[in-house]
């Protein structure tokens, strides 16, 4: 007996339905939803319209009222369900969980510098986002900060609103917020790079603030283009921990050596010290609240790299395919290789591809994986990974599995519990 037709064949409705292999009754997971209707195996024609979550079949009792007969069952690829009728019938359920990410957008006076031939740091931002947000849009939620936000030109400027007042865009869902954030974005780039106090407001807005009220997953994604300065508290320091001086904007007299910008008489010098702990803190604080962040280095951090590489451990979100730790954006990548980053990251917490468990598995080496039938090896670069970082923990499915799950769809995935798992093809 084939399992995969024991199941059933539903019809492809262009969104993820999830089988969970149990016997006797059916349950449907939606955002704001008890349940959806009656026990037994649910067509996607029978189905509830989609609204945002993940559905959850259990195929009815009459068609598996004995155990046994799965002892050996095989599916398509022909890995073997067995050795005895346990196979398959714990009564495990998963859902996709909501994703909401708040972009923290550095727009200091040095984002309007150029990339590349005839475009500047600013424009390229706004395309790429266009562009990563567009296609992000209908599974993710996002929100906008942009630091500083003052409209005064004023090189030095560096205020920002305290709190979640700064949140030019609150979190919500992408197809409604997107086009607000690039509309927010057509304010024209000023003053320094207040880094610090924009993750503290962050961190205000999804604890305490409107965020607070979020579901799911909550993410920073921080998007800068020099080092973090604004520290106007900040004891002096010397050249080579000086912003200006990095950033070669601290010119030397007559051909000499170039002197220390930030001691320089005006009153205005200190606020522009590497402010690296206070950033590095507020990272540590956000991800000690479980809200990871993404650092995305754009051109122009080159010589910040090291503070980039520990912000981002601070953070949590480390590039998976480091180093850098940070996402590094090259010069020569221009609007593709920007969005590509963006889209990098945004393609990691699509919720289509993140199943959490119900409970907890009494053994984790007892999971199997299906995608319409097909089981998924483990292991590998498109197989899957148990995340135990969330509770109960959390199936990720990855590479190019996922990537075809997100693009096409799919008729089914199913979370099996009880067999064996399934390591390689």
């Amino acid at each position: 007996m084939r399992r995969d037709a024991a199941i059933g064949q539903g019809r492809r409705f262009g969104r993820l339905w999830t089988d969970v292999f149990v016997p006797g009754w059916a349950i449907c997971v939606l955002a704001g939803s008890a349940g959806c209707g009656d026990p037994g195996v649910v067509e996607a024609t029978d189905a509830p319209v989609f609204d945002g979550g993940l559905y959850v079949v259990l195929p009815d009792a009459s068609l598996h009222s004995d155990t046994a007969a799965l002892d050996g069952a095989t599916s398509e690829s022909g890995a073997v369900y067995g050795p005895d009728g346990s196979c398959g019938t714990s009564p495990f359920s998963a859902s996709n969980r909501a994703v909401s990410i708040l972009l923290v957008i550095d727009r200091s006076g040095s984002m309007a510098e150029p990339y590349g031939a005839d475009q500047s740091k600013w424009t390229v931002l706004q395309l790429a986002l266009a562009t990563a947000l567009d296609a992000a849009k209908k599974s993710i939620s996002f929100g906008l900060e942009l630091f500083p936000y003052s409209d005064d030109p004023n090189p030095y400027v560096c205020a920002l609103a305290q709190g979640s007042a700064s949140i030019q865009v609150p979190v919500g869902p992408g197809e409604t917020t997107v086009p607000q954030i690039l509309a927010r974005l057509q304010k024209e780039p000023a003053g320094g790079t207040p880094t610090a106090a924009a993750l503290a407001n962050a961190y205000d807005f999804f604890v305490s603030g409107e965020g607070q009220f979020l579901a799911g997953d909550k993410y920073v994604l921080l998007a800068t283009d020099g080092g973090p300065n604004c520290n106007a508290n900040h004891a002096p320091c010397d050249a080579t921990t000086c912003t200006t001086n990095l950033d070669g904007q601290c010119p030397a007299p007559d051909g000499g050596a170039p002197p220390n910008c930030c001691e320089l008489p005006n009153n205005l010098g200190v606020i522009f010290c590497v402010d690296d702990q206070e950033t590095a803190n507020q990272l540590a604080r956000l991800a000690a609240a479980g809200i990871k962040t993404f650092v995305i280095g754009l051109p122009g951090t080159e010589a910040y790299a090291s503070y980039l590489d520990a912000f981002a451990a601070a953070g949590g979100g480390v590039n998976p395919n480091a180093p850098p730790l940070y996402f590094k954006v090259d010069a020569s990548g221009g609007v593709a290789g920007l969005a590509a980053v963006f889209s990098s990251i945004t393609k990691e917490l699509i919720t289509t591809c993140r199943f959490q468990l119900a409970a907890d598995p009494p053994d984790v080496n007892l999971l199997n994986v299906e995608i319409d039938g097909v089981p998924i090896p483990q292991l590998g670069p498109d197989g899957w990974v148990l995340d135990t970082s969330t509770s109960p923990p959390t199936v990720v499915i990855k590479g190019a599995t996922c990537e075809q799950v997100q693009i096409k769809g799919a008729e089914s995935a199913q979370i099996i519990y009880g067999c064996p798992t399934y390591l390689i093809p």
